[in-house]
């Protein structure tokens, strides 16, 4: 590298020029300073979490800094344009939503600029799958992202768990009472977090019955929970709907049924 600052206060002229190992120049920048255009803050400042990299724009050419507060991790690039791209880490301590970093603007022979950045999650999460849960069900299975943390809320009790490499999980809950609703979500690896989804509990007719229709029946009999609606479908138009009464008994009427006819 081969700098050029001869001044002693504004205006002043930078020369910059970076060689490769060869000799030949890389690239080589010339750039005047005036009260006018003397550095100013980072302005646009974007992350990605993913790549672990920041981004900013700068009114001048000049070294920008980085530092991870927590890792106490720093880098510094001189600009050779006005868009300042830095790693965000070394990749072995990930920074994550919540981490602060500092960005540090500096033109030789002033003052350096700090600009404090709590990194926020910018980017949306697809919401975690629920296989069906019922009054039976002793765990909340699904699938989000690999690795990730899963959390499980069911009325005011908390659960939590992990998803394996390949995103699924596997959480054991106690029992659940129809009707009522279970929550879940996840944090990836960068504390970022997923959507909530809920889903009802079904209750498990284990009492539930129907008795053979012969071709011609017109009635579709059989037993159950107290109170509870039966449907009768034909391949997969409704056919019939009824509720079960004080006794536990059902009765739904049916136009004529041909032989090898299927409902349900």
């Amino acid at each position: 590298m081969d700098g050029s600052f001869n001044f002693s206060k504004l205006p002043y002229e930078i020369k910059f020029t970076l060689y490769n190992v060869d000799g030949s120049i890389k690239y080589s920048l010339r750039q005047m300073i005036t009260e006018k255009d003397k550095p100013a803050r980072l302005q646009n400042i974007r992350y990605d979490l993913d790549k672990q990299e920041i981004y900013a724009d700068s009114n001048l050419f000049y070294m920008a800094t980085i530092w991870n507060q927590k890792t106490d991790w720093r880098y510094s690039s001189y600009a050779k344009t006005k868009h300042v791209k830095l790693p965000l880490s070394d990749n072995k301590k990930m920074v994550k939503v919540g981490d602060k970093v500092t960005l540090y603007s500096t033109v030789p022979y002033t003052s350096g600029i700090g600009q404090e950045v709590v990194i926020k999650q910018n980017k949306k999460l697809k919401t975690p799958t629920v296989k069906e849960v019922t009054t039976k069900s002793r765990y909340v299975e699904g699938t989000t992202y690999p690795s990730s943390k899963v959390l499980v809320k069911s009325g005011k009790k908390n659960y939590q768990g992990q998803s394996d490499s390949k995103g699924k999980y596997k959480i054991k809950i106690l029992s659940l009472s129809a009707g009522s609703e279970v929550a879940v979500s996840a944090v990836d690896r960068l504390n970022q977090s997923t959507p909530v989804v809920k889903v009802k509990v079904l209750r498990v007719f284990t009492k539930f019955t129907t008795s053979k229709i012969k071709s011609g029946g017109t009635a579709l009999k059989g037993t159950g929970y107290i109170g509870s609606e039966v449907k009768a479908y034909k391949s997969s138009k409704l056919i019939a709907k009824g509720t079960i009464d004080k006794k536990g008994n059902y009765t739904l009427k049916v136009s004529k049924l041909k032989k090898m006819t299927h409902c349900f």
